[in-house]
């Protein structure tokens, strides 16, 4: 079912940014998610749910470079 929000959200990442890579896209996905579990990933809700918003302003190429830093340097949102 997500899939169809997911593949909507990268085609927006690639509009706003074209020289996103696969790696890069999915950096950012997974750093823009708000986590629904415990730790970074879990077999429940995998990534989280998805941050559109956030996930635009990575990809922004005015405003970030095209590799976000790794998912660990990123604080976790507390709920």
């Amino acid at each position: 079912m997500a899939a169809a929000e997911v593949s909507g959200i990268v085609a927006l990442l690639l509009e706003r940014n074209p020289k996103l890579t696969p790696a890069d896209i999915r950096r950012i996905l997974q750093m823009s998610a708000k986590r629904l579990g415990t730790g970074e990933r879990n077999d429940n809700f995998g990534s989280g749910l998805i941050d559109p918003l956030q996930a635009l302003q990575l990809a922004d190429p005015r405003t970030a470079t095209t590799t976000p830093p790794p998912a660990a340097t990123r604080p976790i949102r507390q709920r």
